[in-house]
């Protein structure tokens, strides 16, 4: 009887003993069997992550290549759109563009700044050779001498041509201000003959039959 219950528990323990290292053996195996898709599936992201670096990257280096080049032809009013960047280089992009902005404008008024001077000086200078000129043929146009001579028609032409000259100069002192227009009725005949005979060494073909008056500056007409 003590035999037949010793062989009894002996084939219990035995039982109890070899049952848990099936199961272990069984998820060890599972585990083995996921581990190459988990490394699969690393290795596809990080694939995927390289090349939206890469193509990153790449639009940024176009962005530097575009306004390298708006800044070696001088555009400073070229813009960059500031959508499907990095929050932090959005920022950058704007003040780049509101940069160029302020570069422009500085640019545009230090180049009619010297267009003013520029002008001043070439207006001061026009005016001291033209005015001695318009001088000396209103003294002539009044002399008997000239009066009802061939040099009459030359001497008024220089005259008025060298008044419309002064006038023009006066009115372009300041560029920032548009030229005052003076409407007046002007004679074609005498404008076109003032014409040729400045211009004699020309052949001229002139019709004023239907027209011999025009609304306009005469100060403009030269």
């Amino acid at each position: 009887m003590v035999t037949i219950v010793r062989n009894l528990n002996i084939t219990t323990s035995h039982h109890h003993n070899t049952s848990p290292p099936h199961h272990h053996n069984i998820s060890t195996s599972q585990h083995h069997n996921m581990a190459p898709y988990i490394i699969a599936l690393l290795t596809a992201l990080l694939v995927v992550l390289f090349v939206l670096e890469w193509r990153h990257q790449r639009r940024l280096s176009t962005r530097v290549h575009l306004m390298r080049e708006a800044l070696h032809n001088r555009d400073f009013m070229f813009r960059l759109p500031t959508d499907s960047i990095m929050p932090g280089e959005r920022e950058l992009q704007k003040m780049l563009n509101e940069m160029g902005g302020e570069i422009n404008q500085l640019m545009a008024r230090s180049e009619v700044e010297s267009w003013q001077r520029l002008t001043r000086v070439l207006t001061h200078e026009i005016m001291n050779a033209v005015t001695p000129i318009q001088s000396i043929t209103q003294a002539y146009i009044g002399s008997k001498m000239v009066k009802g001579t061939p040099l009459e028609e030359g001497i008024q032409a220089i005259y008025d041509t060298s008044r419309s000259l002064s006038a023009f100069v006066e009115s372009y002192r300041k560029m920032t201000q548009l030229q005052t227009v003076n409407l007046e009725e002007i004679d074609l005949q005498r404008l076109v003959t003032n014409l040729q005979t400045l211009y004699h060494n020309l052949t001229w073909h002139v019709d004023l039959a239907n027209v011999q008056t025009l609304h306009a500056d005469a100060s403009m007409m030269h």
